[in-house]
Parts: structure tokens; C-alpha cells; sequence
């Protein structure tokens, strides 16, 4: 392959795509290191263009271009609003037998030429929608999970709608699909009907993009999050205040990151209600050193998600030696391994648990700190992950 075109218009400002966008990123740095040989054309939007100039190299070359017009046709919308009035007299697993067939019977993606202005050879689409198709031209698709199927009250159904939309394309186009985590990829198999060969999982690799300074572990559990539902911070803040009631002596924290949104608002204003504003931090979106300086200085992570593609933060704070308490679903016990104090993040009492144990038990911290640092080096390093995906794509090609 000469030259390989990658879809970034989908990419926002600050961290509004959550861990889709450093895993992206990197993932483009180390592709160019992987493959010298291959030019590597970034499709970028006109927000986020300049912003990008750290990825140019002598191979990687950014280019801002519009996205294509991809409003859903007249059937598809009617074929929309007819699963939801189906939804309320079917069981899941039926509808989504019916999504897969009429999926597999719809139209691809509208076609764009730019592929074959830029004479690609292969297009990847990091956020799984295929917006400059060309049905001359491969797509290797990556999904980072199937959210919206799990739990479509999370989503407006505009949103639930496009992402259905763009998943159903990409199984119908797509060359080979990459999915983050096993997980990902037998609930991409489950809900799609492609064969297995056609499905790929390559589990993410620790970024290294944090420098992670030596310091003392302080008195506040970490939640590195945006303010989405799925990232479950209700029950959170529910459990640490029955915490704090139990143990009013305690100088425990709780510090949470995340891009200011109406949903932090209303967080905020109800951690002002339960009276824990001297004890909840809200931190904000931060840049990486200065999250790497809060990471080094929690004396845990706490991860309560109620659906993961894959989380890295976990593997982020493994790798850290800092110790992990972590949720026991979808992708997480992948992740976590034994290298975690898992709880069930739909019951406060379970969180409220596992706090009390990491604060009561030194040697399970010392334990937790020593087997996360040896399962996050179990993991592939960057450069075997980007070969991994340089493999798929040529073999996309």
C-alpha cells in the first residue's frame, strides 16, 4: 500500500470523543513509524485541522475537507421509526435479527470521489463510519463498542439512529471490522451475522502517552470520566456519601475529570445537595501532564462504568502503580484481570465495599499496585498493536 487515507473529521474539539480520540491519535503515530513507506492522508474537519499539526511527519500529511452529506434516506428513517414501534412488542434479540436483514438490503454509504482524487489504496475509519466510501477503495473499520444496543435509553434516538446506521453500513462495506476488546467483538458478531474471519480483535495497547511522576499516593480516589450516563457517576456519588456517613473521621476525596457538560452541572448542584462539596473535586477536562500528576498522586482509581468497549484508564493507572477498583462488566474483568478489586457498579453497597476494603487493607493495596504494574506490561506494546492493525489492513488490501 502506497497510501492509506484516515477519516478524522469525526474527531472534537477538547474531549468530547472520550478515549476514542487518544487511542486515535496514537494510533496514527505509530502506523507512520510502522509502515514508512506508506503516506498516511489525515481527513480532518475545519475545528480540529490545526490542532492536529503535532501528527504531521514526513509520511502523515493532514488534509481539511468537508463531510460528506449522509442524512438517512426517507426508508431508512421510516425503517427507524418502525423498530421503535416494534421495540415495544419484541424481544431485542429478534429486532436485531431484522436490523441485520434489512441492513444487509439497504443502501451502502453515499459514494464521495475524494478516495480516488487522493489515489488511496485503503481507507480506515477510527470512529466506524465509512463517510467518504468508495466502493473501489477498502475500509477497515474500528468499533469501539455497541453501546447503544446495550442501553438505548443512554441516547437520543437521533443519535442511537446514526450510530445504527453507520454500524449496519460498515458490516455491509467494510473489508475487515477491528474491535477493541473481545467483548466488542462477540457483540459485534452477535448483532451482525458476519463471519468470524471478518472480525477482528485487537485489544488496545497502554498508550504511554502519560509521564507519570513519582510522588506519594494522596487522599482522593480518581474517576477520569465524562459526565455520560453510562459512566454511572449517580451510584457513585450515591455510594461515597453513604461512605462518608459511615466514616466521618475519614480525609478521603473523591476527584472526578471530565469536559464540561449540563450533565457535570447537574452533578455538581447535586453534590451540593447531599453536602459532599468539601469532599468532591471536580476537576475538569485536563491536558495529559497535568493529568498524569493527578493520576500519580490518588491513592486509587475507581472505575464504577456500567458499559466499557475497553477502558484504558484502568490499564492508565495499572501501569501508573496506582492501585484499581474497578466495575465487573462488560469489558472490564477483560481489562482488569486479577489485577483489580472488582465490584458490582449497580449496587452502592458493592462500591461502598470495596472502598472500605482498599482503606482497611494495606497489604491488598500493595498487592493490587504490584500485580496491576505486571498485568499492564502483559499487554501489547505500541509498536506490536500497530502492527497488528498495519497487518489487517494489508490484508484488507
Amino acid at each position: 500500500m502506497k497510501r492509506v487515507a484516515v477519516d478524522l473529521t469525526p474527531l472534537l474539539a477538547g474531549g468530547e470523543n472520550g478515549g476514542a480520540k487518544p487511542l486515535a491519535l496514537e494510533l496514527v503515530r505509530r502506523l507512520a513509524a510502522v509502515a514508512p513507506a506508506c503516506e498516511f492522508v489525515l481527513l480532518t474537519n475545519d475545528k480540529t485541522h490545526a490542532g492536529l499539526a503535532a501528527l504531521d511527519a514526513p509520511n502523515v500529511r493532514r488534509l481539511c475537507v468537508t463531510q460528506p452529506a449522509g442524512a438517512p434516506t426517507v426508508p431508512l428513517r421510516r425503517a427507524m421509526q418502525a423498530r421503535d414501534l416494534l421495540a415495544r412488542f419484541l424481544p431485542e434479540r429478534v429486532l436485531h435479527r431484522a436490523g441485520a436483514w434489512y441492513a444487509g438490503r439497504t443502501a451502502a454509504p453515499p459514494a464521495s470521489p475524494l478516495l480516488s482524487r487522493l489515489k488511496t489504496d485503503l481507507l480506515f475509519c477510527p470512529f466506524t463510519g465509512a463517510l467518504f466510501y468508495d466502493p473501489a477503495v477498502p475500509v477497515v473499520s474500528l468499533v469501539h463498542d455497541l453501546q447503544y444496543l446495550a442501553y438505548p435509553e443512554f441516547f437520543e434516538p437521533a443519535d442511537r439512529h446514526e450510530r445504527d446506521r453507520h454500524f449496519r453500513q460498515v458490516c455491509q462495506v467494510a473489508a475487515r471490522l477491528i474491535c477493541v476488546s473481545e467483548f466488542t467483538r462477540a457483540s459485534v458478531l452477535a448483532h451482525s451475522g458476519l463471519p468470524p474471519g471478518k472480525v477482528v480483535a485487537i485489544p488496545s495497547a497502554p498508550h504511554k502517552r502519560l509521564t507519570v511522576p513519582a510522588a506519594s499516593p494522596g487522599r482522593y480516589l480518581l474517576y477520569p470520566a465524562n459526565f455520560w450516563r453510562h459512566k454511572n457517576h449517580e451510584l457513585l456519588l450515591i455510594a461515597f456519601g453513604i461512605y462518608r456517613a459511615a466514616h466521618p473521621q475519614s480525609d478521603l476525596k473523591l476527584t472526578l475529570t471530565g469536559a464540561p457538560s449540563p450533565r457535570r452541572d447537574e452533578l455538581q448542584e447535586a453534590v451540593r445537595r447531599m453536602g459532599l462539596a468539601p469532599w468532591v473535586d471536580f476537576a475538569g477536562y485536563l491536558p495529559d501532564e497535568a493529568f498524569a500528576a493527578l493520576l500519580a498522586g490518588a491513592s486509587a482509581m475507581i472505575f464504577p462504568s456500567l458499559f466499557e468497549g475497553f477502558g484504558m484508564p484502568v490499564l492508565e493507572a495499572m501501569a501508573a502503580g496506582v492501585p484499581v477498583l474497578c466495575g465487573n462488566l462488560t469489558s472490564l474483568p477483560e481489562v482488569a484481570g486479577d489485577a483489580a478489586l472488582l465490584f458490582d457498579p449497580r449496587r452502592p453497597a458493592a462500591i461502598v465495599a470495596a472502598i472500605e476494603r482498599l482503606e482497611s487493607d494495606p497489604p491488598l493495596r500493595a498487592a493490587l499496585v504490584e500485580r496491576g504494574r505486571r498485568h499492564a506490561a502483559e499487554f501489547l506494546q505500541p509498536e506490536e498493536w500497530a502492527s497488528r492493525y498495519w497487518a489487517v489492513f494489508q490484508d484488507a488490501a
